[in-house]
């Protein structure tokens, strides 16, 4: 499919004046718009990522969403993530990124864990240490406990297994 982009790329080209160049030259510089336009597809960002922002990365098939983040942290998800991405920020690789449009209701399905934990909620693990809920995603939580420096996601699968919820 041809994109806008593509044929004004091409246009412009063909706008060009183009005295004493053969039909070839005139087609190589068409290839060399069109190609440099390809590098531009996946912009660099404005700036750092930020909560609720949904973006796509040639990484990544499905657009992630900024869940969570504090000064050291950042939490990705999609919209069926159970553990999401947990990276330092600025990861250098999120900052190629381009805007992706999800609708309000898909990002608040994707950010509600069907098991209606909250943020806020508190657990207890097998071994005692107590860890609270920083935020959640559909299959899964974030927990940020003091006996760990950095957050980490777990699934609803083993909050049922090796958690008890308090209060």
């Amino acid at each position: 499919m041809t994109t806008d982009s593509e044929i004004k790329a091409v246009v412009h080209v063909l706008t060009l004046d183009h005295e004493g160049k053969s039909v070839e030259d005139v087609a190589a510089e068409c290839i060399k718009a069109l190609r440099t336009l390809e590098g531009t597809a996946v912009r660099q960002s404005m700036g750092p990522l930020v909560i609720g922002e949904v973006f796509r990365t040639p990484v990544f098939k499905n657009p992630l969403i900024v869940a969570w983040q504090n000064s050291s942290y950042t939490w990705l998800v999609t919209k069926d993530d159970t553990y999401g991405w947990i990276t330092s920020d600025p990861f250098k690789n999120w900052h190629y990124r381009e805007p992706a449009r999800i609708t309000d209701a898909v990002r608040t399905k994707a950010l509600t864990n069907v098991d209606g934990h909250q943020a806020g909620d508190m657990f207890i693990d097998t071994h005692g240490d107590t860890h609270i809920v920083a935020c959640t995603c559909k299959g899964g939580v974030l927990f940020f406990s003091e006996r760990y420096s950095a957050p980490f996601a777990e699934s609803n699968d083993s909050l049922k297994r090796f958690y008890k919820k308090v209060g």
